[in-house]
């Protein structure tokens, strides 16, 4: 992302001339450039710059609409700008530690996620298509889960990654589940909740002064809650502290293996078209688990 452009809008935010602000590069994940805007006395804020612009508007808009919609664990949202097709989105900065660190944190993460999912829709879908990571996500409306999850989730991803080189037995055996969802999940009990979409560990953490939990990164749409939980598990897991809080409000699905061995497949998937065939391992492993 051109300086220019990143020192300008700094400094809109923070009010001072472009010589007062200081820009700092974080840690921000694969998808975007990430920096801590600041002055010398004032609040700093979050800069996340793309050179996609739709990534960050429609990152912009769904938070907008969470906040909206009663979600409360998300950072507050400042402004969004577009420049030369590219993107600025500025965000409330915190400071920021792993729910690994802090057990009761990973307790209320877990209170705060159910008060999400206890947010309800009619219909399977979000208020536009957005995307988890560099991949669009599509969100039409459908009353029917499994075949919005089949349509919208899996069957895209399947696509571009069977473009990408995916192994045509990983192919079929997909194709064989899409076609067979209703034998590994029981739909009946599903209501439309309002779910993050991309929730592993690292779209999580603590902010000691908030003394709350943040969630970030969301992918958000109306489906499954179980599609969140399967998620937390895909690389390592979250404490246990935060099932024991979770299951307390929300038992457990009798079906949960072959459940989340479904929702998972979608982000393995999503893994090999963002980062490669490396990730072929991840699809494997959750076939493995459908057998």
């Amino acid at each position: 992302m051109n300086n220019a452009h990143l020192l300008e809008f700094a400094s809109d935010l923070l009010q001072v001339s472009e010589k007062h602000v200081v820009l700092d590069a974080v840690t921000g994940g694969d998808i975007n450039e990430c920096y801590r805007a600041s002055t010398a006395l004032g609040k700093p804020v979050f800069i996340k710059a793309n050179h996609q612009s739709d990534i960050l508007r429609s990152e912009f808009d769904s938070l907008n609409a969470l906040h909206a919609l009663g979600a409360r664990a998300y950072p507050a949202v400042i402004d969004y700008r577009q420049v030369d097709g590219g993107g600025l989105l500025a965000l409330s900065y915190h400071q920021l530690c792993p729910l690994a660190h802090n057990h009761r944190a990973a307790a209320l993460a877990a209170t705060l996620l159910y008060q999400q999912h206890g947010i309800k829709s009619q219909q399977y879908g979000w208020l536009h298509d957005n995307y988890i990571g560099r991949s669009q996500q599509r969100n039409q409306f459908s009353t029917d889960w499994l075949e919005f999850f089949a349509s919208q989730r899996l069957q895209p991803q399947l696509r571009w990654a069977a473009d990408a080189g995916l192994a045509a037995s990983f192919v079929a055996k997909i194709e064989s589940v899409m076609a067979t969802l209703s034998v590994h999940i029981d739909s009946g009990d599903v209501q439309p909740s309002l779910l993050h979409g991309d929730l592993w560990s690292g779209n999580v953490a603590f902010c000691s002064l908030l003394k709350s939990p943040i969630l970030y990164d969301p992918a958000p749409y109306y489906g499954d809650p179980e599609v969140d939980i399967a998620m937390t598990r895909l690389f390592g897991g979250f404490p246990n502290e935060f099932y024991a809080q979770y299951r307390s409000h929300m038992p457990q699905p009798e079906d949960e293996v072959t459940r989340s061995a479904v929702y998972n497949l979608y982000h393995a998937l999503n893994h090999v078209n963002l980062f490669g065939l490396n990730y072929q391992s991840l699809v494997e492993s959750s076939l493995r688990a459908l057998v």
